[in-house]
């Protein structure tokens, strides 16, 4: 007997990046060197950290996407919409909200494997995207009949993304199809699932279309099984198996050309909260003395970017030893303490110094 697991539900982890930014490309949100932030941030109750637990500062649309960068990816999505995502995939064939409850909705986490999908599912995105951005259902037979399909995004946006995922960097000890005759060039991307249950690559190439799975049918974790470790050479070997002896080239390159002012940075919503004073609260009395001698720890959350702390208008410099702000007030009394983030939202605070040690 045999078991089916192409109809298998699983996370696909990263694999919906590219359909997010193609989205965004299509409604002129985004471009490929639009500038988006790689730093840590909250989406409402929502904070999305990268898979090695670092952060890149400013990257590009398709650094992001190439590295597959999580909070970029989320970015995307807040800018395209969840519900409008969620709606177009599942008009294109990939019903990724599986509701158990008559009030659930998609979230933000859909852009990192937040719903369920099967390995059809993504082989249809996956094919419509080297279809120029038309979705048809699959064949599994010469004689079924052809559909017409779903514009899933323009042929301009999909040419950008296989561009970008061409780009990927290559795996370990293989060359780089560029610097090969007979290489395939390879649009792909890859996906982990939470906790290693699943490890997906997926892309095209000269026509055709590879979606590979690595896993336990029971779900069970493989620590370390990663889509990039496990599945990527896979595909690659596929790919190099089912085009020796053709000529694959790679698609031609969209033509990006000058951006648009609005389109070369993506600008923090203007719904972050501005910081917020951790300590001193403001209207309280505080003893410099408790601190050992050595001042006032300063603390702040929220906001974006790194804060500027002053005192009555001064600016209060880095401890050089620790890197903290670090507060010496000199006199007793009430002073107003300030914090700025980066995009100059600001909070403040007075309080009074009781005692001095």
């Amino acid at each position: 007997g045999w078991i089916d697991l192409t109809s298998a539900i699983r996370s696909p982890g990263s694999l919906l990046k590219p359909f997010i930014y193609a989205l965004a490309f299509d409604d002129g949100a985004l471009a490929p060197d639009t500038v988006i932030d790689d730093m840590p941030r909250g989406f409402g109750g929502y904070r999305p950290e990268n898979f090695d637990h670092t952060f890149r500062g400013e990257v590009r649309v398709r650094d992001a996407l190439q590295h597959s960068l999580n909070v970029p990816a989320v970015a995307a999505l807040e800018k395209v919409g969840v519900d409008r995502f969620s709606a177009a995939l599942a008009n294109a064939g990939a019903r990724l909200l599986r509701r158990k409850r008559a009030d659930d909705r998609p979230s933000l986490a859909l852009a990192l494997g937040g719903a369920g999908v099967t390995m059809r599912e993504v082989a249809t995105l996956y094919a419509g995207l080297a279809n120029d951005g038309r979705v048809r259902p699959l064949r599994w037979r010469r004689s079924d009949s052809a559909h017409e399909g779903v514009q899933l995004f323009a042929a301009d946006a999909a040419a950008r993304i296989n561009a970008i995922l061409q780009g990927t960097p290559s795996l370990a000890g293989r060359a780089p199809a560029t610097l090969s005759i007979a290489a395939p060039v390879i649009a792909y991307k890859t996906g982990t699932s939470y906790g290693y249950r699943d490890a997906f690559a997926a892309g095209h190439a000269g026509g055709l279309t590879i979606v590979v799975w690595v896993g336990r049918a029971d779900g069970a974790p493989r620590p370390g099984e990663t889509g990039r470790k496990a599945a990527a050479p896979l595909l690659f070997a596929l790919f190099d198996a089912m085009t020796a002896g053709r000529s694959v080239r790679p698609s031609d390159p969209a033509e990006d050309g000058a951006m648009a002012p609005a389109l070369v940075r993506l600008a923090p919503p203007a719904d972050i909260a501005p910081p917020t004073i951790l300590y001193p609260v403001h209207g309280s009395e505080i003893y410099a003395g408790a601190f050992g001698g050595d001042g006032v720890v300063l603390a702040a959350s929220g906001g974006k970017g790194e804060y500027r702390w002053y005192v009555d208008g001064e600016e209060i410099a880095k401890d050089p030893r620790g890197g903290r702000p670090i507060w010496r007030p000199d006199a007793l009394g009430f002073y107003d303490v300030a914090v700025v983030d980066s995009r100059g939202a600001a909070a403040s605070a007075k309080v009074r110094v009781a005692a001095i040690e």
